[in-house]
């Protein structure tokens, strides 16, 4: 329906269905711009958490002493505090 015959038929419509039709006009814009604020609350606060590639493992085991050598990448990442290990998702096998 092109734009000006809805202007004409709302132009021709009774003064207590303009009435109506205002109202469902105003609720619909009151939902929408509170759906708005709720969409950018939701991805505001999802903005500082992972991305779909990479994930916090969980290492149960307890920290041992620290050794008198040089430690090692393995040593080191396995004494991080549990849950905070940076774990990488890898799409290519090689």
């Amino acid at each position: 329906m092109p734009s000006h015959r809805i202007l004409l038929q709302y132009r021709e419509m009774s003064a207590a269905d303009r009435h109506s039709f205002d109202r469902w006009l105003e609720a619909n814009a009151v939902f929408a711009a509170i759906m708005a604020v709720a969409f950018s609350a939701m991805a505001v606060s999802q903005s500082k958490s992972l991305g779909p590639t990479a994930a916090l493992a969980e290492d149960s085991r307890p920290a041992p002493a620290f050794p008198a050598a040089p430690l090692s990448l393995f040593q080191i990442m396995s004494r991080l505090p549990s849950g905070r290990l940076p774990v990488q998702q890898v799409n290519e096998p090689f």
